[in-house]
C-alpha cells in the first residue's frame, strides 16, 4: 500500500474515489484477460459430462470381460475418479498463485479508499 502512495505523490495524483474505481475496475479486468483457463472452463465442463458416461461404459465392458478382472476395473475406475478430482481441485490453486497479484493491488486499493480518500 505504501508503494502505491508513493506512486500517486511522485506523479501528483490526487487520491480521490473516482481514479481508486477506475483502477481497480482496470485490475479487474487485466485479471481477466491474463485469465489462461477461462477459455477452456466451458468446453471442459461440457466435455467432463461426454467423459464420465465413456469411462463408466469402459468399466462396464471391462467387468463383462473375461480378461479383465474386476478389481482392475475397479482400479481404472478409482484412478479416473482421481485425475478428474485432482484436476479440478488444482486449478483454483494454480489460479490463486498466476493471479493472487491482482488481488493484492485490488486489496491495496480499496485500502486506500477506505483510509486515504477525504471526502469532500
Amino acid at each position: 500500500m505504501n508503494i502505491l502512495l508513493d506512486l500517486f505523490k511522485e506523479n501528483n495524483l490526487p487520491i480521490t474515489t473516482q481514479k481508486i474505481d477506475l483502477l481497480i475496475d482496470e485490475a479487474n479486468q487485466a485479471k481477466r484477460d491474463a485469465n489462461l483457463f477461462l477459455p477452456l472452463k466451458k468446453p471442459v465442463k461440457a466435455l467432463s459430462v461426454l467423459i464420465v458416461p465413456i469411462t463408466i461404459y469402459i468399466i462396464q465392458q471391462l467387468f463383462t470381460s473375461s480378461n479383465v478382472g474386476a478389481s482392475n476395473a475397479i482400479l481404472l475406475l478409482v484412478y479416473c475418479i482421481f485425475i478428474f478430482v485432482a484436476v479440478y481441485t488444482l486449478i483454483p490453486f494454480i489460479e490463486g498463485i498466476m493471479y493472487g497479484i491482482y488481488d493484492d493491488l485490488i486489496y491495496d486499493l480499496r485500502q486506500l479508499k477506505i483510509f486515504y480518500v477525504k471526502e469532500k
